[in-house]
């Protein structure tokens, strides 16, 4: 062989070599390119079915709370603020202020005035006016030179009229009535919706209008409800409807006077449909869905959201909102098995008892049911039961508990070891914060001691009187009062009792 021939033969082997080491390379990177293929859209429908899953369009084993009902995403209002507002679905709904807690308090001086003074009793605001109320939404309504006004913090005017009273602001309304509020004629009375900047969105003579549903106005007049928006325009129902006194987180409720089945409106006036599941239920903290058909309920919070039921619980008995626990039962060997879950669906523990409340440091009033004998007792937030027994039993601060007799009297309180704080000798005891209001009936009679967490009495003599509470004040007077000499404030943290100064004649 020539050397012309060897090198051309080492050329063809080399270009030979080349092009095995290039379609071996291109073979690799199909390989890699396949695979990495393979995994996107592996990844690509796990995220599908995972969202397919989330949004309820595919039914999962685990749990049935909307199951395979579909909520129709497009009528689902979202919520978002800018900080002074709310929009749904980018329509301002109602204007929206945390609520700042003020500590001021209206009392009344020697001369009849009114003015405003702080927890500690210190004056804040001088009086000078005829008449005061409690702050709402930083204003409070007042009245100067017999003329109605609405005052911020400062005491500054911040919007007045000819009307002679006003309620409280709530969501950004008010409404104001203008007649003497001494006393006229019922057919005089004109009430009012005004706005912060003191316009007014609703006048007429209704027999009853409020603003303390968020973003709706309802007014009575003549024996019919109307709704309005924030700006007083009407929303038009049919007939066969009635308005739902339930309005939530921007959600008008309505009610089929027929079915007796409830719907949601959002503030486009959409229902929200949940197809086939009609609204038969709502509390506080959750809604009731039911199919007839399916014989199958279902269950959301107030927020809409999903409350998650495994397939052999058989109903949603209450919830916590506050610690967003959901009790559910289900049938055991012989009687009801309670289970404790989140939102979503977790459980947490088992009990024999049912929650009647919500859990107050650690633990909740709950009562049993079986077909012997039916009583309460206190649970612990893991399910245990402390103690059994109750007729009935309420829960309040510092592991207190108020206990009644069976004939729902002899009601005092007591703690967890079973020493009495309070003897079981009134007829009905009311918690507020730190304090127990204790009341006692006698014939037509009615007088209250005021109690603190441990026992102590605050007044000095029982008050025949009426009371309500306010931020951490409680507030007692007598509703047939000539005059204030006996209407005091007591602070619920540290119990001063405030009592105001009146002219001797």
């Amino acid at each position: 062989m020539g050397k012309s021939d060897e090198t051309h033969r080492c050329d063809v082997q080399k270009i030979a070599e080349e092009k095995y080491i290039t379609q071996k390379a291109a073979s690799k990177r199909a390989v890699i390119i396949f695979i990495t293929a393979f995994l996107i859209v592996g990844i690509v429908i796990i995220g599908i079915v995972y969202y397919l899953l989330s949004v309820k369009f595919i039914s999962s084993n685990m749990g049935r709370t909307l199951g395979s009902v579909e909520i129709k995403i497009e009528d689902k209002p979202q919520v978002e603020t800018d900080g002074n507002n709310v929009f749904v679905n980018n329509i301002k709904l109602y204007q929206y202020e945390e609520e700042k807690e003020l500590d001021l308090y209206p009392f009344v001086d020697e001369e009849g005035r009114y003015g405003y003074i702080d927890s500690s009793g210190e004056v804040i605001i001088e009086p000078q006016y005829g008449y005061a109320n409690f702050f709402s939404e930083g204003m409070a309504f007042v009245v100067i030179d017999e003329k109605g006004a609405y005052i911020n913090e400062k005491g500054e005017v911040i919007t007045s009229g000819d009307y002679f009273y006003g309620d409280s602001f709530c969501n950004g309304l008010a409404v104001v009535y203008y007649y003497d509020i001494k006393g006229n004629e019922e057919d005089d009375e004109i009430s009012a919706v005004i706005n912060k900047d003191g316009k007014e969105v609703l006048r007429d003579k209704y027999d009853y209008v409020t603003t303390e549903y968020n973003g709706f106005i309802v007014a009575e007049k003549d024996n019919k409800e109307t709704l309005y928006d924030v700006n007083g325009n009407e929303i038009s129902l049919s007939n066969k409807c009635s308005i739902y006194r339930g309005y939530i987180d921007g959600y008008a409720v309505i009610q089929d006077n027929e079915s007796y089945d409830y719907y949601i409106l959002n503030e486009d006036l959409k229902i929200i449909n949940f197809n086939e599941y009609n609204i038969t239920d709502i509390s506080n903290s959750f809604y009731e869905l039911y199919n007839e058909d399916k014989g199958e309920y279902v269950y959301l919070n107030n927020k809409l959201e999903p409350i998650y039921l495994k397939d052999d619980y058989s109903y949603l008995t209450c919830f916590d909102n506050e610690n967003e626990i959901a009790c559910v039962y289900y049938y055991g060997s012989n009687e009801r098995v309670y289970t404790y879950i989140d939102y979503c669906g977790n459980k947490l523990f088992d009990s024999k008892y049912e929650i009647d409340s919500s859990f107050v440091d650690g633990i909740a009033s709950a009562y049993l049911v079986n077909e012997d004998n039916y009583s309460y007792g206190i649970v612990d937030s893991k399910g245990n039961l402390i103690e059994e027994g109750f007729y009935y039993v309420e829960v309040a601060n510092k592991n207190r508990l108020i206990v009644y007799d069976e004939n729902y009297t002899n009601v005092g309180v007591r703690d967890l070891e079973g020493n009495w704080i309070i003897d079981d000798e009134y007829d009905s005891i009311t918690a507020f914060n730190n304090v127990f209001i204790c009341k006692t009936i006698d014939g037509d009679n009615e007088s209250y001691d005021v109690y603190t967490i441990n026992g102590k009495k605050i007044n000095d003599k029982s008050f025949g009187a009426s009371f309500f509470s306010y931020s951490k004040m409680i507030y007692i007077y007598d509703i047939n009062r000539d005059d204030y000499e006996n209407d005091y404030y007591i602070n619920s943290e540290n119990y001063d009792v405030i009592q105001f100064e009146t002219k001797d004649d």
